[in-house]
């Protein structure tokens, strides 16, 4: 790293020296020299030495300053020694214990290595208008080719981003892999975690997850806080590599611990959700808070969560806080949480229409939650004017994300024909639509559909959507199902069977169950 920064170093030196692109400034280029001599730039030292060279005039100057000169007998002079010059070195070898090793520097940059790096360099200043540049990002990917063509990592890279965003060249993902690819061989770590998305995302190159992860881990191994962030969510899911919750965690924490907001909030989650290791939740609300105060949207609803948990005054002020920052910043699901507390009023003043505005923003954005919330208030005139219609249109938009309330909820108003036209059809095939993910209320509507519809019925169909709710607890299927053998409608009748499920209906309270109860046992004593 030192060796890379003493290359920049140099770089900008040059360009003050010779005056390219900025004012020609000798105190400037001396500056970055001596920064790049510091760090051992071999190159940088010479170039220093001869700015700093006196001319003939300074010299001339300096010499009749100077005092006489001190007599060559005291400049020969040595003070008695007493140690033999002699001495044979070979007495001090038993002195060490291990030899001394061979000390080889790190290679100096060439002159082709200057000139590459000179190059990335002023893409730089191109690309982002810096160093008194004016931002033109062609002239930026024509300097980061030059780099890139005599070998700079850093300028194939560099170039393979122009390429990724159409900055400065036509938007060509191929080409971008390309250049990405031939930084990262020679172990430029921002390169390899770009090759790694290319390879995740199938961009320029066929999708390959294994690939994906080979350089991931790569540029991981490097210290990469985004790969290593990257590689914990593959980690975490078991994409492309074996399931693995404690390695997730050691990949989170490493980027978490150099300052990656999304790796923070991804190990408070595990810690949350206690993944990979033992459920902490003081730890998560302290991972939540690192990434919240970088105003990552998502932990700052983490810990809106976290604090609502609670339910304490102080607490709810806190998931307040933390909800209305990430709301403001477009998070869907604290926009959701949001207008959840101002419906129910908790831990502020009830208020139905900032209850809509939060519903609508997330809705908007396609919440499921939050379209099914913002339906039920346009079914109630809650906060909004009554509307059947866009009641209809909300749970439309959230049934077909598949979201179970609003699904029966669309299902409801096909089978009454509100805000929309009443459609037994179609109120059937949502009701399956919840039953299917294993919602008891569905399924025994959708029971009911069968038994009584006459355009659609099926006692079969009854009795067996009947029996999945309530072997469930679902006392109207119950209840419903205990008629079903009583009357030997799409199963042999079975007072038995139908005595059990009229119990247990009964035994929770369901009054038409309990006096079909009765009947029943009355009429077995006769």
């Amino acid at each position: 790293m030192r060796h890379f920064y003493s290359l920049i170093f140099c770089a900008l030196a040059r360009l003050y020296e010779h005056g390219k692109l900025v004012k020609q400034d000798p105190t400037r280029a001396a500056h970055w020299y001596r920064k790049a001599a510091e760090q051992g730039n071999t190159r940088a030292q010479a170039a220093l030495q001869a700015l700093e060279q006196p001319t003939p005039a300074d010299q001339a100057e300096q010499q009749t300053d100077q005092e006489d000169p001190p007599p060559q007998s005291a400049l020969d002079a040595t003070p008695d020694q007493d140690q033999d010059t002699n001495q044979d070195p070979d007495q001090y070898q038993d002195q060490f214990e291990d030899p001394i090793p061979e000390l080889h520097p790190p290679p100096q940059p060439t002159e082709q290595d200057e000139e590459a790096e000179e190059q990335n360099t002023l893409g730089k200043m191109y690309q982002y208008g810096t160093q008194g540049a004016e931002q033109d990002h062609v002239k930026a990917a024509a300097c980061y080719r030059k780099a890139a063509e005599l070998g700079s990592a850093a300028g194939q890279s560099n170039l393979g981003n122009m390429y990724q965003y159409g900055q400065g060249v036509e938007q060509d993902y191929t080409e971008a892999t390309h250049w990405y690819r031939q930084a990262a061989e020679q172990g430029y770590p921002r390169a390899q975690f770009n090759l790694a998305l290319m390879y995740q995302y199938g961009k320029g190159i066929d999708q390959d997850p294994a690939e994906a992860v080979r350089w991931y881990r790569q540029a991981a191994e490097q210290g990469n806080a985004e790969a290593q962030n990257a590689l914990g969510r593959m980690c975490r899911t078991g994409q492309a590599v074996e399931q693995n919750h404690a390695e997730a965690v050691h990949w989170f924490r490493t980027a978490a611990e150099q300052g990656h907001a999304e790796a923070q909030n991804n190990l408070g989650k595990m810690y949350r959700l206690g993944q990979g290791i033992e459920k902490d939740y003081t730890e998560a609300m302290h991972w939540f808070r690192e990434a919240a105060e970088q105003e990552n949207a998502d932990a700052q609803n983490n810990l809106g969560v976290m604090y609502r948990r609670n339910k304490t005054a102080e607490d709810m002020s806190e998931a307040i806080h933390w909800f209305q920052k990430a709301a403001e910043q477009g998070n869907a699901a604290a926009q959701n949480n949001l207008g959840g507390l101002y419906q129910q009023g908790q831990g502020v003043e009830q208020d139905p229409t900032k209850a809509a505005h939060w519903y609508r923003q997330a809705a908007e954005q396609g919440h499921t939650t939050a379209q099914n919330n913002l339906g039920w208030l346009y079914r109630d005139g809650n906060g909004v004017e009554k509307d059947s219609i866009k009641a209809a249109h909300w749970f439309q938009k959230a049934a077909e994300q598949g979201n179970v309330a609003a699904q029966i909820q669309l299902g409801n108003m096909y089978r009454d024909g509100k805000g929309v036209e009443r459609d037994h059809t179609q109120a059937a095939h949502w009701f399956q639509k919840a039953a299917e993910q294993g919602d008891a209320g569905a399924q025994n509507r959708l029971g009911v559909m069968y038994q009584r519809n006459e355009e659609m019925q099926d006692f079969a169909q009854a009795a067996h959507w009947y029996h999945k709710a309530a072997e469930q607890g679902n006392a109207a299927a119950q209840n419903n199902l205990g008629w079903m053998y009583r009357q030997g409608q799409g199963v042999y009748r079975d007072y038995t069977k139908a005595a059990h499920w009229f119990r247990q209906a009964a035994e929770q309270g369901h009054l038409a169950a309990q006096k079909a109860l009765q009947k029943l046992e009355g009429y077995s004593t006769r």
